[in-house]
């Protein structure tokens, strides 16, 4: 009988990670602010490049431990080996693509070196993602957290430095692949104690097997990804720079926002893996009850941001980037969309149905592609946004008819209905308030929101007993 860690305390965990995000926020807020806001936008596109090809060094590998080795323990120094051997050759291929990829899409000098040095930092962020997979598999997300605080303050340091002493988006990079060193040397020391020596191999036939079983979620990654950025590529390709500044600094809110839904993912994904495996009911129940949690959070949050945009964004990024607030409420209706796609997402690649998630995923990408063909074509920036609003409304669509067929009976009614109400009777009385103050708008919407759901009975004794179990409990599986 194995000891499985509270799925409460796991969150909790991991929420304390999502907000080392803050961090990062924070010198992206300072940079947009130092660079002004034709160089934030070359930074958007290198950084948003980079990031695309970080997937080819990964492939899928991160996500492939996540889930077998939450299933197998003992397997755990095979694959680290081999996997820090395999991600040599890839990295070596991913640099050389993304150099000739970065030469023909864009012309301005200081954006390919940006996108050059982001590549480098992208293939040491890669090796550290190997050993948050193996934290994660096993539950460590103590070490999670720790080590992505030490990641966190050095490049907030690092960055800081650079962007006060040079004013220059090159050194803002370079202190980015620049920390990244001995932030990697300290995880992997943590695995070595931790979890399982740290050594090299080159296995051919191992490697070719988890290269396979990991093909699916490299390909969803890759391509979720490249939907997370083809925006921001388009308009570089499209627009000006300017532009691209703008449509970045409310998209960056938008990135923070979905976090959130991301961090609840990385807790469930090892907990579904084996409930879909041993207690399938209860593998149903979960997702279900996660994916309302989520939804009764989002509206409130989402509204409220919303209705305080020209403050967020005026405080943050400073009255040059004032046209961002329209691109910054657009994205917000996305973000709810996305945070129960992300949920049903996990869902179906814990129920071993990862290539379910690709074809969606890559259908996604499509309309994204096409909605920005046309709709930035006519809008520039803000179609761009618009664009993300369309795509996710049709990846939810074909989640849900997805997770449907034969996996889980999904009851949107059931769901949908209390926070609606909720969010319809808040709103009004908004609307006739009287209040001039965005901030007291803002919270009227979410008191009434809350005393509503509570007049509603949106919360029983067995969500109240749940709640309870995943903060206190520690069960057994065998």
């Amino acid at each position: 009988m194995a000891n499985e860690k509270p799925l409460g305390r796991n969150i909790l965990y991991s929420a304390a990670t999502a907000v080392s995000n803050v961090l990062l926020v924070a010198l992206v807020i300072i940079a947009a602010r130092i660079l002004g806001a034709r160089s934030f936008g070359n930074f958007s596109f290198a950084l948003a490049i980079a990031s695309i090809f970080e997937t080819f060094i990964d492939l899928g590998s991160s996500t492939l431990i996540a889930r077998e080795v939450a299933r197998h323990r003992d397997r755990s120094e095979e694959y680290l080996s081999n996997i820090l051997g395999w991600k040599l050759v890839l990295s070596a291929i991913a640099m050389a693509m993304l150099v000739i990829t970065v030469n023909l899409l864009h012309e301005v000098r200081e954006a390919r070196i940006a996108a050059y040095i982001f590549g480098g930092a992208i293939v040491l962020r890669s090796y550290k993602g190997t050993s948050h997979a193996f934290f994660q598999s096993q539950e460590r997300f103590d070490l999670l957290l720790l080590t992505t605080y030490v990641e966190r303050i050095l490049v907030l340091i690092g960055g800081l430095a650079a962007l006060i002493l040079t004013r220059s988006l090159i050194a803002f990079a370079a202190s980015f692949a620049l920390v990244r060193i001995p932030d990697l040397m300290f995880s992997f020391w943590l695995v070595h104690r931790q979890i399982a020596p740290v050594r090299i191999s080159f296995n051919t036939k191992t490697i070719r097997k988890m290269q396979i079983a990991s093909l699916p979620f490299g390909s969803y990654a890759a391509v979720g990804v490249m939907y997370s950025y083809v925006g921001t590529v388009m308009l570089s390709s499209m627009t000006d720079s300017v532009h691209v500044g703008w449509y970045s600094a409310g998209y960056k809110i938008y990135e923070g926002l979905t976090m959130f839904p991301y961090l609840v993912a990385a807790v469930l994904l090892p907990r579904l893996s084996r409930l879909y495996v041993d207690d399938p009911d209860q593998y149903a129940s979960l997702t279900l009850r996660i994916m309302r949690y989520l939804l009764l959070v989002s509206l409130p949050l989402l509204f409220c941001i919303g209705v305080l945009a020209p403050q967020v964004i005026g405080l943050f990024y400073g009255p040059t980037y004032i046209a961002a607030v329209p691109m910054l409420r657009i994205l917000l209706g996305a973000a709810v969309m996305m945070f129960m796609s992300t949920i049903l997402g996990t869902a179906l690649v814990s129920a071993d149905r990862e290539k379910v998630v690709l074809k969606v995923t890559c259908a996604s990408l499509v309309v994204m592609a096409a909605s920005n063909l046309i709709l930035v074509h006519r809008m520039g920036a803000i179609g761009a946004a618009y664009s993300v609003l369309v795509s996710e409304f049709f990846t939810l669509g074909v989640y849900l008819a997805s997770v449907r067929s034969g996996l889980i009976r999904v009851p949107a009614t059931q769901i949908t209905w209390r926070p609606l109400v909720a969010s319809i009777v808040a709103g009004l009385a908004v609307r006739f308030s009287g209040f001039n103050s965005q901030y007291a708008l803002a919270a009227l919407f979410a008191g009434t929101y809350t005393v509503v759901l509570f007049a509603l009975r949106t919360f029983d004794t067995d969500d109240w007993a749940v709640l309870k179990s995943l903060l206190l409990s520690r069960s057994e599986s065998g």
